[in-house]
């Protein structure tokens, strides 16, 4: 059990390696500019790019106490830095180099000045450039320790992020169609703190196989012909190397089934290609479409793919339709709607409830077969 910082712990990673971490009995300090909502964590709104702060932070108290503990607070045994911009075009670049690179530089001079012997930085596995199929011991610049893919929880493996990954794996070359599950993650990161005498080490921290149901051969040789491979690879292994971290033993990368629909390649070209003959384009930006039906329920689809003609007022759409009552979507969606949508909606309201009415008188008539008691009988005289 130690004393952890994590910086950037309000974000998707870190709200799931914090948890680890107060699983196995740390005591942490979250250091961001945005709140985490936990009641065992307290957050210091901390600008790293601003060296004061990251050392003040580190330095400082842990939890807004009246009185203060006497004394000075007791040092950090460990930082994980976790935050930064995790791309360009968020913020302006030159924001984008203030907080990530003179942030880190603040987070790392503060930690040594003040003899914090663990620290552990994050990145993402883009460090390496535009580029795959790679060992750990590669030389990167800027210098990192832990390479990270992209981070999946447990309730996306079936989302459209890995259907994008199987259907449409050319929008997933740039960080060579890597991936981490959010639990393994903060193993990794929990075993790197249990883990001694490494010295300045970089670990990949990325999934164990190939994000599409192709071999890893030729997948790669389709996605990108002329690859020379220097070792034989096995079936599925992915294209960034994660044995260095599966070293540290217990809590490192856990294996996930890919739950993918699994279409064929052939019903796949066949939408290709009819989507062609349709002539349309992919409109991004969908976040939701919904379907009414007669009955008053309505197909629900979630962040679906979409294509259309607008010219010729041709749409296409595909993903996981969910049936749901009127009721669980309304009024969220009374926003989305015109004029002629919103009568329609106001007659499948009333649909609706001459439904649930008709249903419930129904369940009325029910109950009147039950017989009336009657004084002086019960079912004993009844049997006899």
């Amino acid at each position: 059990m130690g004393r952890i910082v994590v910086t950037g712990g309000s974000g998707k990673a870190g709200q799931f390696i914090i948890a680890e971490l107060l699983s196995n009995g740390h005591t942490v300090l979250n250091l961001d500019l945005s709140p985490m909502d936990h009641p065992e964590i307290y957050t210091l709104k901390t600008d790293l790019a601003d060296s004061g702060q990251p050392f003040n932070a580190l330095s400082g108290q842990w939890s807004l106490q009246e009185p203060f503990p006497e004394g000075l607070p007791q040092r950090p045994d460990a930082v994980i830095h976790l935050a930064s911009y995790a791309r360009n075009m968020l913020v302006p670049d030159n924001e984008t180099f203030r907080s990530n690179t003179q942030g880190t530089c603040n987070i790392i001079e503060a930690a040594c000045k003040l003899g914090i012997r663990k620290i552990i930085l994050a990145s993402s596995v883009t460090v390496y450039g535009v580029s795959f199929a790679t060992h750990e011991d590669l030389d990167v610049n800027p210098t990192d320790t832990l390479r990270i893919g992209h981070v999946i929880e447990s309730d996306e493996y079936n989302d459209q992020i890995f259907y994008s990954y199987v259907h449409e794996p050319n929008l997933w070359k740039v960080h060579g169609w890597s991936y981490v599950d959010a639990q393994g993650l903060a193993g990794m990161c929990e075993a790197g703190l249990k883990t001694s005498g490494m010295g300045f080490r970089g670990f990949n921290a990325t999934n164990d196989h190939i994000t599409n149901l192709s071999p890893t051969r030729e997948f790669l040789q389709a996605q990108s012909p002329g690859t020379p491979f220097t070792r034989e690879m096995e079936e599925s292994e992915a294209l960034f190397s994660n044995v260095k971290i599966k070293q540290l033993g217990k809590g490192t990368p856990r294996r996930k089934v890919k739950k993918v629909v699994r279409n064929s390649g052939a019903d796949d070209k066949k939408l290709q290609a009819a989507l062609k003959k349709l002539n349309v384009q992919p409109i991004q930006g969908i976040e939701e479409v919904n379907m009414f039906k007669e009955d008053g329920n309505v197909i629900h689809f979630a962040n679906p793919r979409v294509h259309g003609a607008v010219p010729s007022n041709t749409f296409a759409l595909y993903g996981n339709g969910e049936e749901k009552e009127l009721t669980e979507l309304v009024p969220n969606i009374l926003n989305q709607l015109g004029p002629d949508s919103l009568a329609s909606l106001r007659k499948l309201a009333e649909s609706y409830q001459n439904m649930q009415k008709q249903q419930g008188d129904k369940k009325d008539d029910e109950e009147d077969d039950i017989p009336d008691l009657v004084e002086g009988e019960n079912f004993e005289n009844k049997v006899e």
